[in-house]
């Protein structure tokens, strides 16, 4: 794969300990198996990197391994309950330093748009019905939006009317109840956009199960609305591109790493990028959310360490 494509030549794997932690040299390429020579890396966090805020074994190895041979890392999260910022600590916390500017969030692409008062999801000052964790309620209200929240209702009081907040963003929510789905189903259908943080049918869980994720929530709200989910996050190919940028990776020369074959694996070949699926057996099945077949990815490993045996091969 890496013949006549244009890319740097490799560079011998180098893991010397004179690489500073989380520190990465000019770019370089080294060859990943299957995929070919890469020269920027993302990395998927919750099933990927870590389970829970537990490393997955051999993920600092590898991304150490990477960093000493020039390639470019990023971690591209999905993760819709806070900011970048946060996960990049806990990264750190984890025993993998990550500075801030190496992560990339959902929150972080709306947050941005609302400083900047584009308005591609939100407009400055504009209310929001938001159905998410307080760490995007707060984020969201620190970068200018207007947010507004279900009020709290026992079940026999009379079902909620409709906001007029003209849009309604969902992120993940363990508190969410039948009354606040009917809220935001109503304020839809009076003339709301839809957005959603991810496109996550399913998000894998400590235990070792799953949760359902934002893009149940948002596909449900959908169907009951009318109205199609916009999402922010992965598969989106406005969230990669804006992962390009921010971690000055070169398209053609990155490599997309993930558990995820629908959010992951799909989204990374519409940006135009290889891709690795790391096959942890929830998406086995073949099928997605909307029945769409599963994504071929380049390359398919069991774990990181097994990821990590095919540098230079």
């Amino acid at each position: 794969m890496a013949d006549g494509t244009g890319l740097p030549a490799r560079r011998p794997l180098n893991t010397g300990a004179n690489t500073a932690a989380g520190a990465e040299r000019s770019p370089g390429a080294v060859r990943l198996g299957p995929v070919g020579d890469v020269t920027g890396a993302l990395l998927d966090l919750d099933g990927c990197t870590w389970f829970g805020g537990r490393l997955a074994d051999g993920a600092a190895e590898f991304v150490r391994d990477l960093r000493a041979a020039g390639v470019r890392v990023g971690f591209l999260t999905n993760a819709s309950i806070a900011p970048g910022a946060r996960f990049a600590a806990m990264l750190a916390e984890a025993g993998l330093p990550c500075p801030a500017d190496r992560m990339l969030a959902p929150l972080d692409l709306v947050t941005l748009d609302l400083r900047s008062g584009s308005g591609r999801w939100l407009a400055p000052g504009a209310p929001v019905l938001t159905l998410a964790a307080d760490a995007v309620r707060d984020a969201l209200a620190a970068a200018g939006a207007d947010v507004r929240v279900p009020e709290p209702g026992a079940p026999d009081d009379p079902l909620p009317a409709p906001t007029d907040a003209p849009a309604v963003l969902v992120g993940r929510d363990a508190r969410l109840s039948y009354r606040d789905l009917t809220l935001a189903t109503r304020t839809l259908r009076a003339g709301a956009r839809l957005i959603a943080l991810n496109g996550d049918a399913r998000i894998p869980a400590g235990d070792g199960d799953v949760v359902p994720g934002p893009g149940a929530i948002a596909a449900a709200l959908g169907i009951a609305s009318g109205v199609r989910p916009e999402v922010v996050g992965k598969p989106s190919r406005a969230f990669f591109d804006a992962a390009l940028e921010r971690f000055g990776m070169d398209r053609a020369g990155t490599v997309m790493i993930g558990d995820n074959p629908f959010t992951d694996v799909a989204g990374g070949i519409a940006a135009g990028l290889r891709t690795v699926w790391i096959d942890l057996g929830a998406f086995r099945d073949g099928a997605g959310p909307d029945g769409s077949e599963r994504p071929a990815a380049d390359a398919t490993v069991g774990s990181m360490t097994e990821l990590r045996a095919l540098l230079a091969r």
